[in-house]
C-alpha cells in the first residue's frame, strides 16, 4: 500500500489480507503506480483488476443512487452532510471511482429535519429499519440498490466530540445540480477515527483498518488538517489513547509523515504492539486478558458514546 513491495511477496497471503481490509481496488493502484517493477502472477493481477472494475461498477451505481437520494432531500428543503466514503464518493473523479469500497451511503441530517429526511427517502421506495440511539437514525434499504442509506443525526463517535462545534461549517458542493455538504478536512478526520476506534471498537479489540487509515492518510496529505484542533476535541476519557494509536497505526504502517510529539506515549506504543501481535497471532484473541480489562475499564467510566 506505500508503493514498496517486498522482494519475495507470497501474493496469496496480500490478497487475503487485502480482501479482508477491504483495500483489494486500492491495491491494484498501487501496484500499478509503484515505483519499481512488481512481478505479479497473472492470475492475481487479473484477479486485482477484475476487483476493481467491477468495485468501479459498483460505485457507480452508488453514486447515482446518492445523487438521487440527495434531489428528494434537497426537494425538501435539506442539504444533507455526507459522511466518510460518501463524501470521498461524491466528488470522486472518473479515474478514482473504483479506487475505496463502499459499504453503505451515510447520510446526516439535523435531529429536526429527519421526519422530513425519512418521509423525502420512503417516497423513493426504500423500507427502514430503525436503530435505537448512539448516531444512526435508521438504514434504509431498496432491493434494486448496490447498498443501503444510513441516515444519521449527529456524526459518529462520543456524543461530547461535537459539543460546542456546529455542522454547519460543511462546504456546499454541487453536483449535478444537487446539493450536499462536505464537512472540513479536520471534521472528516475527526469522523474517520472516532467510527475507526470507537464505533468499530478497534481501540478496544486491538483491531486493525487499512481502509480508513488509507482515508486518513489521503486527507493528511491535502495539508489542510488542524493538528491542535484534533488533540483539543480527543481529550478526555480513553479518546486521547485512541488518537494516538490511530497516529502510530499512519506512521508505522504507512510512513505516514506524523509528529513524534503527537504519536507517542506509553500506553499507546503497547497497545500498537498489541495490534501487531494480534494480527500475526489471531488465536491469542480468545484468551487475552486485556480485553476482560478493557470491559471493566468501559464499565467503571460509563459507556464511550455518553
Amino acid at each position: 500500500m506505500r508503493g514498496d513491495p517486498p522482494c519475495a511477496p507470497n501474493w496469496d497471503n496480500i490478497i487475503r489480507e487485502a480482501n479482508k481490509h477491504l483495500v483489494g481496488p486500492a491495491l491494484h493502484v498501487a501496484l500499478a503506480k509503484s515505483r519499481r517493477p512488481v512481478s505479479v502472477p497473472d492470475d492475481a493481477k487479473a484477479y486485482l483488476r477484475l476487483q476493481h472494475d467491477l468495485n468501479c461498477e459498483r460505485n457507480a451505481r452508488l453514486r447515482t443512487q446518492c445523487l438521487e437520494a440527495v434531489a428528494a432531500l434537497n426537494k425538501a428543503g435539506i442539504e444533507p452532510i455526507l459522511l466518510k466514503g460518501t463524501a470521498i464518493l461524491w466528488t470522486a473523479t472518473e479515474d478514482a471511482l473504483g479506487l475505496r469500497m463502499i459499504s453503505d451511503l451515510d447520510l446526516l441530517v439535523p435531529p429536526e429535519q429527519l421526519s422530513q429526511a425519512m418521509e423525502a427517502l420512503l417516497s423513493q421506495g426504500y423500507k427502514a429499519n430503525f436503530k435505537a440511539g448512539d448516531h444512526a437514525h435508521a438504514k434504509l434499504y431498496r432491493t434494486r440498490d448496490a447498498g443501503t442509506v444510513d441516515l444519521h443525526h449527529r456524526p459518529p463517535g462520543p456524543a461530547h466530540l461535537y459539543q460546542g462545534h456546529p455542522n454547519s461549517a460543511a462546504e456546499i458542493v454541487d453536483v449535478a445540480g444537487h446539493r450536499a455538504r462536505i464537512p472540513p478536512v479536520t471534521d472528516r478526520m475527526i469522523h474517520l477515527i472516532a467510527h475507526d476506534m470507537i464505533n468499530d471498537r478497534h481501540f478496544l479489540r486491538g483491531s486493525i483498518d487499512l481502509r480508513h487509515l488509507l482515508d486518513l492518510r489521503d486527507l493528511i496529505k491535502t495539508g489542510a488538517v488542524d493538528w491542535s484542533a484534533l488533540h483539543s476535541r480527543f481529550r478526555l476519557r480513553v479518546l486521547p489513547w485512541a488518537f494516538k494509536l490511530c497516529l502510530i497505526n499512519l506512521r508505522e504502517l504507512l510512513r505516514v509523515d506524523i509528529q513524534d510529539a503527537a504519536a507517542s506515549g506509553f500506553l499507546p506504543r503497547v497497545l500498537y504492539g498489541r495490534q501487531i501481535f494480534l494480527e500475526r497471532n489471531p488465536w491469542f484473541r480468545r484468551i487475552e486478558p486485556v480485553w476482560t480489562i478493557f470491559r471493566l475499564y468501559r464499565r467503571l467510566q460509563g459507556k464511550i458514546s455518553a
